[in-house]
């Protein structure tokens, strides 16, 4: 019977592990496994899965195809803090998205990284000040 109990306490404890690292949020580079990475519908796919976690260098071709954004990522969706740099890794912007959509303030450098302007969103739209 203690066999059995410890037994079981050793299951328990090792699901409860595997159960914390499958629910962890990752940071993925996406240079590196953008072979693993799948953007389906605007829902993005790691490894089969909707992907929750950081992605980094994810191209953007905005300024060039060197230019590239980091961004937080929630069931597959754009949802948390990101940055956008110019190709020189000199940082362009930075805000906030919720399901998809840009949200709340957004702020923009020039090509030295120096503040230039910001702008406010609602649900992806520019609102106007």
């Amino acid at each position: 019977m203690t066999f059995i109990k410890h037994s079981s306490i050793k299951t328990f404890v090792v699901l409860l592990s595997c159960l914390a690292l499958i629910s962890c949020d990752k940071t993925v580079d996406f240079k590196k496994e953008k072979e693993y990475l799948k953007n389906e519908k605007g829902i993005i796919y790691y490894k089969g899965q909707p992907f929750n976690g950081k992605i980094l260098n994810i191209p953007l071709g905005i300024f060039s195809l060197d230019s590239y954004m980091e961004a937080e990522i929630e069931e597959g969706k754009l949802d948390g803090n990101a940055k956008t740099f110019y190709k020189d890794g000199v940082l362009y912007s930075e805000g906030k998205y919720l399901d998809n959509k840009k949200e709340g303030l957004w702020k923009y450098y020039d090509e030295k990284g120096k503040f230039s302007f910001d702008r406010k969103f609602i649900n992806g739209k520019q609102i106007k000040d």
